[in-house]
């Protein structure tokens, strides 16, 4: 290859140094430039979604506690028992957009949830409704961090403010 290199002349080297050099360039252009500016414009577009995601669901929640609706407000004095109790909390948890992973108890007993990757302000939200709204007590709470801003969430919650 250097004897290949010296037999070439002076304008003939200039040549081959400026098609690598224009080949890297295209190459560095092509595959790590493009790349880069696809990810960067299409993780703005995600941010730009998730956050009016967020803010519809927040104004959505918002208005709710102001007119104080509520499932279960048809249940005479909210007090929720057994699988009336259970089927009111994850529904609640459906309408802040949380979704079970696991779910046990409920017949009288208390009710055992699993939130894998959820967004911690919704477990919180969710979390007073079941007070509030549903008459529900937490009785075991544990959160860990999962990444990238979510949580996993396993929670215990009974009927009737026991």
């Amino acid at each position: 290859m250097m004897s290949w290199w010296k037999g070439l002349d002076r304008r003939e080297r200039w040549l081959v140094s400026l098609a690598a050099t224009l080949t890297g360039l295209v190459i560095i252009w092509q595959f790590v430039v493009v790349p880069a500016t696809a990810a960067h414009q299409e993780a703005r577009a995600e941010l730009a979604e998730a956050d009016t995601n967020l803010a519809r669901l927040q104004e959505a929640y918002m208005r709710k506690r102001a007119k104080g609706v509520s499932l279960a407000s048809n249940v005479a004095g909210n007090q929720l028992t057994g699988d009336a109790f259970k089927t009111a909390v994850t529904n609640a948890a459906s309408e802040k957009g949380l979704s079970i992973s696991r779910l046990q108890g409920g017949s009288g007993a208390t009710v055992g949830l699993v939130f894998e990757q959820a967004d911690p302000r919704f477990i919180f939200f969710w979390l007073e409704d079941v007070e509030t709204r549903l008459n529900g007590t937490v009785t075991r709470l544990v959160i860990e961090q999962a990444g990238g801003g979510r949580v996993r969430a396993s929670i215990d919650v009974s009927p009737g403010g026991n």
